[in-house]
């Protein structure tokens, strides 16, 4: 009897140690408030961030790149625009549109890493930047369109209000299409500076869209990306908001400055977008780092971690981002001032040998003393 008492006396001191532990691992982490199945915390967080330089030499900002394992249906010495003398010099399986400040560019990189940008790839859209494009092999196969031979569908910020549209055969020669987004599907006002877009042509819709509405992100669709509706009357379409103050609270769970990128990943949803991670400056401060969360409709959004990933100067004031990256990374000067416009891709068979093997490539703006403003490159694995 004195044997039974004694292990049950050590059973019931085991017990209490295991839920002493998993207490204080749940008190010391209060932010986690969801995780996706099978994934572990930060998982997204994994990533390499390229630090020996900028992928590209000038100013630029405001990235949107696509990859293609057809490589477009490019080949090496095949001109790139109609009228142009420059032709492509390696196979380019991946392809960017980047502002410059004025207008758009673009280039090609057959790593993601080493990119060419060729004259007749410059202003390849004048008097707009902040591009979204999306790409189609079959020319959007039974979808509405100007031009029956488009394989691009642009969407680039006019300089002014809202967000025009153009069509074009192989990405370089843009022709407008006379079609807009206007603050009319946010609230009301101020400009509408980009859309991230996700094509899923088995679905409906095929096209979703989140417009950052002066730093307030609304949800649309489209059935062919030109005429976009929501579902619900604006603005109770907005999903997030960045109503942040120096110092203060959000006035959703979620901040963002509105640029963003989303990627339909393992049945979910998920977003990495620009937002105010520092607690510094005030609304629309919000140029100072990348953020993620998660969503299974798209509209509703969890922030998956919120602890910080990396900074050293402290802690933000108010509540926090689930910050990847913030400008005030111990004052790295490649990105010190600006850390922001995040573009991410994924490919389930790591990009097929196409630079490296990886599943998740970013590109983003980092603005610092060392470069200037420049587009800087990441990658990591799914969990």
């Amino acid at each position: 009897m004195r044997r039974h008492w004694y292990w049950l006396i050590i059973v019931a001191f085991f017990v209490l140690a295991v839920l002493g532990v998993l207490y204080s691992c749940s008190w010391n982490n209060p932010y986690v408030t969801s995780l996706p199945s099978g994934a572990t915390p930060g998982w997204y967080r994994d990533f390499e961030e390229r630090t020996s330089g900028p992928v590209t030499a000038s100013t630029t900002y405001y990235p949107c790149v696509l990859y293609d394992a057809n490589h477009f249906g490019n080949s090496i010495g095949e001109l790139i625009r109609t009228a142009g003398t420059d032709t492509y010099t390696v196979f380019p399986y991946y392809k960017m549109w980047v502002g410059d400040g004025n207008n758009t560019d673009f280039g090609y990189s057959n790593d993601g890493i080493n990119w060419v940008f060729p004259t007749d790839g410059d202003n390849v859209v004048t008097a707009g930047y902040h591009p979204t494009v999306v790409y189609s092999a079959t020319s959007f196969f039974g979808e509405n369109k100007n031009n029956a031979l488009t394989h691009y569908r642009f969407w680039t910020w006019d300089r002014g209000n809202m967000l025009v549209y153009y069509e074009s055969e192989n990405g370089a020669d843009f022709a407008y299409a006379n079609k807009t987004i206007t603050n009319a599907l946010g609230f009301g006002s101020a400009p509408v500076y980009s859309i991230a877009i996700l094509y899923r042509p088995a679905s409906a819709p095929k096209y979703e869209g989140w417009i950052d509405n002066n730093g307030r992100v609304y949800y649309i669709n489209s059935n062919d990306c030109m005429d976009w509706q929501a579902d619900v009357i604006p603005p109770a379409n907005c999903v997030m908001h960045s109503g942040k103050t120096a110092g203060g609270s959000f006035d959703t769970p979620i901040s963002t400055g509105g640029w963003a990128s989303v990627v339909f990943f393992n049945g979910r949803y998920t977003i990495w977008y620009s937002s105010d991670v520092d607690g510094i400056g005030g609304y629309p401060n919000y140029n100072k780092g990348i953020s993620y969360a998660e969503s299974t409709n798209g509209w509703e959004w969890t922030l998956v971690d919120v602890l910080p990933y990396m900074g050293v100067n402290g802690t933000p004031a108010g509540p926090m981002e689930n910050a990847i990256l913030y400008a005030s990374d111990g004052n790295i000067d490649r990105r010190n001032n600006r850390t922001y416009t995040p573009t991410v891709i994924y490919d389930a068979v790591h990009f097929s040998g196409a630079g490296e093997n990886k599943a998740f490539k970013m590109w983003f703006t980092g603005d610092g003393s060392a470069y200037g403003r420049r587009i800087w490159y990441a990658s990591f694995n799914e969990p």
